[in-house]
């Protein structure tokens, strides 16, 4: 799965759940992907200001 397919179905798996909290590690097995590709999405995720970063875990803003 290339990084923006990748990027789009995290994304509308946060907007179904808007309460999810997940690790990196959660969240690569959750979205089977590859860690350091999932990393890649939800860093740009946060970056976009969709997903924050705290206290370990990637959550809605």
């Amino acid at each position: 799965m290339n990084t923006v397919d990748a990027t789009n179905r995290v994304r509308a798996e946060y907007r179904e759940m808007p309460g999810m909290q997940l690790t990196l590690r959660q969240a690569a097995r959750l979205f089977a992907l590859e860690i350091e590709h999932c990393e890649t999405v939800l860093q740009e995720l946060v970056r976009l200001e969709f997903l924050a970063y705290t206290n370990g875990v990637f959550h809605r803003r």
